[in-house]
């Protein structure tokens, strides 16, 4: 299973009550494109069997909040991104085999 470690969190401004940390991975592999960002929010979901793994990066556009969501495939060793989401990520999980997220504060 897809595993990351947080550190070194730094201060979202714009009124996030969140942080922004870099990963390193935990596992045998993790897209080593995605590695060096320095702007992960802390949370991160992985559907039942352990195959997907999602993850969400902060980015400002204009001075305004937005997000946006990769999610990683750790059977075929692939991943992709969704389009920027308004808000800063709140939360990320699977709800029966879906990927769910929700942007702070209520956006999106």
């Amino acid at each position: 299973m897809i595993q990351a470690s947080f550190f070194d969190c730094d201060e979202i401004r714009m009124g996030s009550p969140y942080q922004i940390y870099q990963i390193e991975r935990i596992g045998e592999w993790f897209p080593l494109h995605l590695m060096g960002r320095d702007d992960w929010v802390k949370f991160e979901g992985h559907n039942r069997d352990g195959r997907y793994f999602a993850l969400a990066f902060w980015e400002t556009v204009n001075n305004e909040p937005w997000h946006s969501v990769v999610l990683i495939d750790s059977a075929k060793r692939c991943d992709s991104s969704s389009e920027r989401l308004q808000g800063c990520c709140e939360s990320l999980q699977f709800e029966l085999e879906k990927l769910q997220w929700g942007p702070y504060p209520g956006l999106g």
